[in-house]
């Protein structure tokens, strides 16, 4: 069990200059001596602070975790305080021996929400975002939805693939072709 009763994240983390650069490599869960199970996860309140989403906004927190020999699973709901009609969810899960990718996520906004608003979508309607796959992550394809004040906008499916090569290695790079059939 991990929970909070509140967690304020005014800004963002101050990073040293020097840190090093990220460097892009073959997707993986890390490979730990233990399990992690997580079968609560909780905040009461999350508030985090302007400079980091362009107002400042309070949610709740819920979910549980999973990681074990290469394979995890998550499963979290987000709730603003403020707005109960504003809901995001995620539940998802990966296997680096099988790389089996599983995800289903959803985001409810009434009229006026943050992400209409971030994305500049004009006159910040109420949105409904789906996305939901269950493939192997080599040739992963993601069904897609969004509807704006409840009529559809979008969908389609997004596709990631891996990149043939011309050698006898299966994809040795990581490399990742995206397709959009929208």
């Amino acid at each position: 069990t991990l929970t909070a009763k509140e967690i304020i994240l005014p800004r963002f983390p101050q990073t040293s200059p020097s840190a090093p650069s990220p460097v892009a490599s073959t997707f993986s869960l890390p490979e730990l001596p233990v399990s992690v199970l997580l079968d609560e996860i909780k905040a009461e309140k999350i508030t985090v602070g302007a400079p980091i989403l362009g107002q400042e906004l309070s949610f709740v927190l819920a979910g549980q975790a999973q990681l074990e020999t290469g394979a995890g699973k998550v499963a979290l709901n987000v709730t603003r305080l403020d707005r109960p009609k504003d809901t995001f969810a995620l539940a998802g899960g990966y296997s680096n021996t099988k790389r089996d990718l599983q995800l289903e996520l959803s985001l409810t906004e009434a009229d006026g929400g943050l992400v209409s608003g971030l994305i500049g979508i004009p006159g910040a309607p109420s949105l409904a975002l789906d996305i939901s796959g269950n493939a192997p992550i080599d040739d992963f394809t993601a069904t897609i939805s969004l509807d704006t004040d409840g009529s559809p906008r979008l969908s389609g499916d997004v596709t990631l693939k891996a990149a043939e090569t011309s050698d006898s290695e299966d994809n040795p790079s990581g490399q990742m072709n995206f397709a959009a059939d929208i």
